[in-house]
């Protein structure tokens, strides 16, 4: 019996550092994202004056983060945002509608696109499938209970956050390595 237990507390270490490691794995790729678009900042700073998207980066991220709301190979999403749409079509794993009513995840990233998307949700165009929210704003998480998570940035570093009664509601358990990134409420 006690090798049996030995082993098993061996199995729960081994398990726990993994868990643990992807996270940081998570939790670098977020950090290498901040300092990858620091740079992109500084040299659009000098050249345009807005910050351009660091387009290589920004798909893996998103990549990980959709992937781990939607258990697909093939994810749609719907995007008014012309930057984003262009790092969207270079992935292998999701592809861009051009009606919201008909995708997996919703990415919104300002007030106006919100506003569509809300009077369509309150029209009813939602009907057969309700598309998961997720935004670039904290203010838009902040004021939405339909939007499930966001990817924004605050004082020139990327921040991950999943409001944990707004994914139950899609009936959405995230893995181990985004619950460091899970609240309960903002």
């Amino acid at each position: 019996m006690k090798i049996f237990s030995s082993t098993f507390k061996i199995l729960l270490f081994i398990l726990a550092t993994a868990s643990y490691v992807h996270s940081e794995d998570i939790q670098s790729m977020i950090l290498d994202y901040n300092h990858k678009n620091t740079l992109s900042q500084k040299r659009s700073d000098k050249n345009k004056g807005h910050m351009a998207l660091d387009k290589k980066n920004t798909l893996k991220i998103y990549d990980q983060i959709f992937s781990s709301l939607v258990d697909r190979p093939q994810i749609y999403v719907f995007t008014d945002d012309k930057e984003y749409r262009d790092v969207f079509r270079r992935s292998k794993s999701f592809i861009l509608t051009e009606r919201f009513e008909m995708s997996d995840i919703i990415l919104i990233t300002s007030e106006e696109e919100f506003g569509k998307i809300r009077q369509e949700m309150l029209a009813g165009k939602f009907v057969a499938k309700k598309p998961i929210l997720f935004s670039t704003s904290y203010r838009l998480l902040k004021r939405s209970t339909d939007i499930v998570g966001a990817l924004y940035w605050e004082k020139g570093r990327s921040q991950l956050l999943f409001i944990k009664d707004r994914l139950k509601k899609h009936q959405i358990e995230l893995p181990q390595e985004y619950k460091i990134f899970l609240i309960d409420e903002l």
